[in-house]
């Protein structure tokens, strides 16, 4: 009996030396889908394109779902950008040579987010851009945030080119 006790009592300790604060984060996926327009060019040069600002309630309901609010985000990380043309049809990304997306919140840095360089000519109307290691936890907690695209033409372009951007996050934060 008092080897079981023994046992039991090695296990319980056991037990919570095993459980760390990590235990009680959520962990979880965020997707946002948005839309821009890049405007017209001759082919020389391509002013930033800011977006509207973007609203970070609106995923408080993913929040919700998991348990926490924005305020007790502890990581958040891009983890998928990929942008798709919507109009006009039939236009790929070939009129580009690069994209730089950076993300913009008050008080914060303008911080790039996202890449791709060297579009080839013949490209389709989907890019998937490389995605940086960067923590964007202080511009979630923001009220809202804007993004800066940045592009170089490679060739010119007479139309309006309305682009789809779908991104993951990979979040992680405190359970409430």
């Amino acid at each position: 009996m008092k080897r079981n006790l023994f046992f039991l009592g090695l296990l319980t300790i056991a037990i919570f030396a095993g459980c760390n604060k990590n235990a009680l984060d959520a962990n979880f996926t965020v997707t946002d889908t948005e839309t821009f327009t890049i405007p017209p060019t001759s082919g020389i040069s391509l002013l930033p394109i800011i977006t509207p600002p973007f609203s970070t309630n609106s995923w408080s309901g993913t929040y919700s779902t998991n348990k926490t609010d924005k305020d007790h985000l502890k990581s958040l990380k891009l983890k998928s950008l990929t942008l798709t043309i919507t109009n006009p049809p039939g236009k790929g990304f070939g009129f580009l040579k690069s994209i730089d997306i950076y993300i913009q919140a008050p008080n914060q840095p303008d911080t790039k987010i996202a890449t791709i360089d060297n579009i080839p000519a013949n490209a389709g109307g989907t890019l998937t851009l490389n995605t940086l290691d960067v923590d964007l936890t202080p511009y979630a907690k923001a009220d809202n945030f804007t993004l800066k695209i940045n592009s170089t033409p490679q060739s010119s372009n007479p139309d309006n080119v309305d682009v789809k951007s779908d991104a993951v996050f990979d979040v992680t934060a405190s359970v409430l």
